[in-house]
């Protein structure tokens, strides 16, 4: 390589090593100002983004017909790592099962694809039993806000999509490790922690019915994982009981069907 094409390209990385430190320094000064938002604001604010994002493409005359949905779909978390295998061994959770509904929108290209947003609401159990031989259950609640992208080809509809997800858990227990005779009976009662994560699909539907209603069934792959730190009310332990951070795997295998009508 000649000498000076050399040169160029350092001068190239310097320049833009610079800018991006420069940027970065920007970045981190802005964040020491803005007060620190709960994980609810910061879903929130994803949600208004990508619904906006979504209704510039409504507007576009380019966009044809749209499609409204509503669904159901069932899906069986794993239990052989992280946070689910905690779940597992502390409360004998395997096979933690989210459903729910979901309900979402796509507009349509002539060409036979589309772009949409799709909200679901999943939820799932987890019942033990206390040393007291008392019955009791925690909860996990998932709303998840997805941009899909979708191809159609006759009966046959292919999506994929990413977005964020906010995951609520309910646990019974103490609600504070700071336990005495004189406090331990005001200590019982449940308490709820959020976390913020991203989800990716792919999604496969065949179509029943297709008409201006159509039902489907189908199946989608998730990947989702959200970090339960070690100072959450609920943390993980690792094999020696010690609390750690670990991954809450929410992906997996979902089955589902939905209903759509075509405007």
């Amino acid at each position: 390589m000649p000498l000076w094409v050399r040169l160029f390209c350092v001068d190239v990385y310097i320049y833009c090593k610079t800018f991006a430190d420069y940027l970065l320094d920007i970045w981190h000064s802005l964040k020491n100002l803005m007060p620190p938002y709960s994980e609810t604001m910061k879903y929130n604010f994803v949600c208004l983004l990508l619904a906006s994002a979504l209704l510039i493409v409504a507007t576009d005359q380019a966009w044809g017909d749209s499609l409204w949905r509503y669904g159901y779909s069932t899906q069986e978390l794993r239990s052989n790592e992280g946070y689910n295998k905690y779940l597992k061994d502390r409360y004998g959770a395997a096979g933690i099962r989210l459903d729910g509904y979901l309900v979402g929108v796509t507009f349509l290209r002539t060409s036979g694809t589309g772009i949409g947003l799709e909200y679901s609401s999943t939820s799932g159990r987890i019942r033990y039993q206390t040393l007291n031989g008392e019955k009791q259950e925690n909860t996990l609640d998932l709303q998840t806000l997805l941009l899909l992208l979708s191809s159609y080809r006759g009966n046959w509809e292919w999506s994929v999509g990413g977005g964020v997800n906010n995951l609520s858990r309910t646990f019974y227990g103490y609600r504070s490790s700071y336990i005495t005779t004189e406090n331990i009976k005001d200590q019982l009662g449940t308490r709820t922690s959020e976390t913020l994560g991203t989800t990716g699909i792919l999604q496969g539907l065949y179509h029943v019915f297709n008409s201006r209603l159509q039902w489907s069934v189908g199946a989608r792959y998730i990947i989702a994982q959200n970090e339960i730190d070690s100072s959450d009310i609920r943390p993980g332990h690792n094999a020696k009981s010690v609390q750690e951070t670990q991954n809450f795997d929410l992906g997996g295998l979902a089955l589902l069907t939905t209903l759509t009508y075509r405007f």
